[in-house]
């Protein structure tokens, strides 16, 4: 819980300083909070109170938080929160818990070697055995300074989370514009043919310039047409 906490104060931080703002952190929407609270929750009550069949109520809470992860894609950093589960539940399914590697145990301090026999991890983890599949990706990776031993999927969902956290921070909020109804798409759409046809009509209106009437040039009086005409005319 706490490398989750640091995760999530982290993503917030470097979002903050590269120009995001906390105000925008109620933008996005959430889908089906209520499978994430389960993720939670039920793992943390089913460990404090040793419930029967513990395995089985963690890997259920584990999938309800696989379904929210897949409902909420949307969220830039999702996917690879769904990647880190998936990893996570992987070597559970296949091994009926989560195999702990006992050289990690000891490098992160949580037992000795005298104490491996005897010790006792909380659900789902248990010990390595020999046959245990997929135990690259059980708990291998110690962590002194949190007394934890992780997973390389722990390590990808805390990346995810830190990512979303970010994210978050920088998500703008977007002004969707009003529906058209059909009514209104069809009158305006009218609307614009009438405009056209309209403004056809106008031109055609308009009165049309009448065509050039060419004078026509009169010609020279030839010398014979000018001795005629100077001739007197007799009875």
């Amino acid at each position: 819980m706490l490398l989750t906490v640091i995760a999530v104060a982290v993503g917030l931080l470097l979002g903050r300083l590269s120009g995001g703002g906390f105000d925008r952190l109620g933008s996005t929407p959430i889908r089906f909070p209520l499978l994430m609270a389960i993720g939670l929750i039920v793992p943390a009550l089913a460990e404090r109170f040793d419930w029967p069949a513990t395995n089985f109520i963690i890997v259920a809470a584990l999938l309800a938080v696989v379904a929210f992860a897949g409902a909420n894609m949307h969220m830039v950093g999702m996917g690879v929160v769904l990647v880190g589960i998936t990893m996570n539940l992987a070597p559970i399914l296949a091994n009926g818990a989560m195999p702990v590697d006992p050289e990690a145990l000891t490098s992160a301090g949580l037992a000795s070697a005298e104490q491996l026999p005897t010790i006792e991890l909380t659900a789902p983890r248990r010990l390595e055995q020999p046959g245990d599949k997929l135990t690259f990706l059980g708990d291998i990776i110690p962590l002194g300074i949190t007394d934890q031993v992780l997973s390389f999927g722990d390590l990808v969902l805390l990346f995810g989370i830190a990512d979303i956290a970010f994210n978050l921070t920088r998500r703008r909020r977007r002004h969707h514009r009003r529906p058209v109804g059909a009514d209104e798409a069809l009158a305006k759409m009218f609307g614009e043919i009438d405009t056209t046809i309209g403004i056809t009509a106008d031109f055609a209106d308009q009165p049309r310039p009448s065509a050039l009437t060419v004078p026509r040039t009169e010609r020279a009086p030839t010398d014979a047409q000018a001795t005629s005409a100077a001739r007197p005319a007799h009875d």
